[in-house]
């Protein structure tokens, strides 16, 4: 073999190393991107898995917050660990605290205290081994389903001072149409009740709440509004008392809500009107629509209307007939029995996703003298509510169809003419009663019993998320 033959030969040699060289580096690439790829799959499941422990940890809380009313304490306990069977753990820890939350709106400032309950969760999957993953959540969690409904003493109540002779609480109210606002006794077996004097002329008369007057009250109903995204929800009673001292033609009774400061309002009220004659006493007995002329005759009735403002038509919405055990009869006539209970809840909610229209959710419920009694004092802690089936058995079934029939539910009527929307930097009553008379009213009607409450909702807990 010459030595041009062995050179060549040699190159190829080379040529030949070189190319398996570079393909066994070519192919251990790719063997090992293909590694990574699927190592990193998963580690992604693992980290993901680790993740939803985490989450575990402050669905833990938020589970035995709602069985246990005082957890987490406030001074926050030791870590609590949970093992899972498969070995996978979380271990959390939380504490209860006060968050003020401070807002300025056309020059008025509010500040509304809310409940939180605040912890860190760690998730840890496939722990002590080479697939260990860590996740760690910070949560923060509104206290949910909680009542604001023991104001101190007699705030947001129609009287005040000495429980045995109160005075009427003009502090706390703002009255409209009425010459005189007095405290009198109904009677041993009736007690002491409000007794708005009205008028002959317009012949109606209101009792705004001014909340802003109590610090305690404003706050609640600012942290309500701001806990529950911007919406306002609430529960109000109150007992109705007509002596007809010489009987009355046309007469309506009860409670105002989302009372604005023009007049514009919703009312519940129970309603009679004996004939369809005017009277020059009553104005507002001929701003009836058409739907309240119809129940004009000798019937009484629970009513749910709306009005737009101050000597406008009073529109129907719904009517409930009163059955007659919540009537007496008195020379062969029947009348309203003393201090009948009525009790408006009302829901808000947002109408669409578009979040900009609000509406309300409208449950009425009504209670005879003999079911809830009037109480021993004038106190709001005094009040039951519509979870007692004993005094509240079931909500109004409203005779006509609810704004929303497809549901279905003749107890509920959604409107959403008036809203919360600005509150509380708009001033608004938003809570009062009313007295609609035909002449003047002096010791004919009466007022006792009144309390609100507001519910306070929880948002979901989250947080931020700490990835190792």
């Amino acid at each position: 073999m010459s030595a041009r033959e062995n050179r060549r030969n040699g190159a190829v040699l080379v040529v030949v190393a070189l190319s398996m060289i570079a393909a066994a580096v070519v192919g251990a690439a790719i063997l090992a991107k293909a590694t990574s790829a699927r190592y990193e799959r998963v580690q992604f499941g693992i980290a993901n898995k680790a993740y939803y422990l985490a989450e575990s940890g402050a669905a833990y809380v938020c589970a035995r917050a709602a069985a246990e009313i005082y957890y987490p304490p406030f001074a926050g306990h030791p870590p609590i660990t949970n093992v899972l069977a498969n070995g996978d753990w979380f271990i959390v820890t939380a504490y209860r605290t006060n968050v003020m939350t401070v807002t300025t709106n056309a020059g008025v400032t509010n500040f509304a205290s809310a409940l939180h309950n605040i912890g860190t969760s760690i998730g840890v999957a496939h722990p002590g081994t080479a697939l260990e993953a860590r996740r760690q959540i910070h949560f923060d969690m509104l206290v949910s389903g909680k009542m604001i409904d023991d104001f101190p003493g007699d705030e947001g109540s129609l009287m005040t001072g000495d429980p045995a002779k109160p005075d009427y609480h003009d502090d706390m109210f703002a009255e409209t149409g009425a010459s005189k606002v007095e405290i009198k006794d109904t009677g041993p077996s009736q007690g002491i009740a409000v007794a708005p004097k009205l008028d002959k002329g317009p012949g109606e008369a209101s009792l705004a709440l001014h909340w802003w007057n109590s610090v305690s009250l404003s706050n609640a109903m600012a942290y309500v509004y701001w806990a529950n995204d911007r919406l306002l929800s609430y529960d109000v009673q109150t007992k109705v008392g007509y002596f007809p001292n010489a009987p009355s033609t046309h007469w309506m009774m009860g409670i105002s809500f989302r009372l604005h400061e023009s007049a514009q309002t919703y009312g519940l009220s129970f309603f009679h009107s004996a004939t369809n004659v005017s009277t020059d006493g009553a104005p507002w007995v001929d701003q009836l629509d058409a739907n309240f002329h119809l129940l004009r005759g000798t019937n009484y009735y629970a009513v749910l209307w709306y009005r737009a403002a101050t000597n406008t038509p009073l529109k129907l919405i719904n009517s409930h007939r009163l059955p007659t055990d919540y009537l007496y009869l008195d020379k062969g006539q029947y009348e309203l029995k003393y201090y009948n209970t009525l009790l408006l809840r009302i829901d808000e909610e947002y109408a669409d996703a578009t979040r900009s229209n609000r509406q309300n959710r409208i449950v009425a419920y009504l209670a005879t003298t003999n079911l809830n009694p009037i109480w021993p004092s004038y106190y709001t802690s005094n009040a039951v509510w519509q979870e007692n089936a004993t005094n509240f058995p079931a909500p109004i079934t409203w005779d006509q169809a609810p704004y929303a029939p497809a549901t279905g539910d003749q107890t509920t009527n959604v409107d959403g003419r008036i809203t919360s929307a600005g509150f509380p930097g708009i001033r608004n009553a938003e809570i009062g009663v009313h007295l609609f008379y035909d002449r003047n009213a002096a010791n004919e009607l009466f007022l006792r019993d009144f309390a609100i409450r507001f519910d306070s909702f929880g948002s979901p807990f989250g947080g931020t998320q700490i990835q190792w």
